[in-house]
């Protein structure tokens, strides 16, 4: 099921793009340099990976602590800028952004009764539960590189990077569900 909404996601927006792409009269091939394909195509290839990420995170965790973790993106969207594109970040900002991460790692690895580690009497400990956190969180740090990359790529018109993910998605995720 999750690599159908990726299918999807990837296939009812194209026609739109690519209706607004030729309006504006752009060309996936013309205006993207070799090396913005590239970072283009590392994008999507995370950002696929990233929504299948949260998929499962949305099927192993509760809402709350799904939403808690999800909200740490922002912290490692600054940092992931602050080394890609040499954006600074403020002290304030960094003592901030450290509080905050801590207090969302502390709620995440929080445990609900039901969900609590083994013991002698009890037996109730959840796998899906860390797998959950773990595919959240990959999926949030993947998020954040996939904003730094759209945003090293602000020179190209949107119409173009949406047709562009539209074709890459529709056809990976296509391969990967008949094959």
């Amino acid at each position: 099921m999750p690599l159908h909404l990726c299918f999807w996601r990837g296939f009812v927006p194209f026609l739109p793009y690519f209706v607004i792409m030729k309006t504006k009269k752009r060309s996936i091939f013309n205006e993207l340099r070799r090396d913005q394909i590239l970072t283009l195509t590392v994008r999507y290839i995370v950002g696929l990976v990233s929504f299948y990420g949260l998929q499962i995170g949305l099927q192993n965790l509760p809402l709350s602590i799904f939403t808690i973790v999800l909200s740490t993106s922002p912290f490692f969207t600054a940092v992931i800028q602050y080394f890609w594109l040499g954006d600074p970040i403020l002290f304030y900002e960094v003592f901030s952004m450290f509080g905050c991460f801590a207090g969302i790692a502390l709620i995440s690895f929080y445990r609900p009764a039901s969900t609590a580690l083994p013991d002698s009497e009890n037996d109730s400990y959840e796998p899906n539960y860390s797998l959950g956190i773990i595919a959240v969180f990959l999926a949030t740090i993947g998020f954040a590189f996939v904003t730094v990359a759209i945003k090293s790529l602000k020179n190209v018109h949107f119409s173009v990077l949406l047709t562009w993910y539209s074709v890459f998605t529709t056809t990976v995720v296509g391969i990967a569900l008949f094959v």
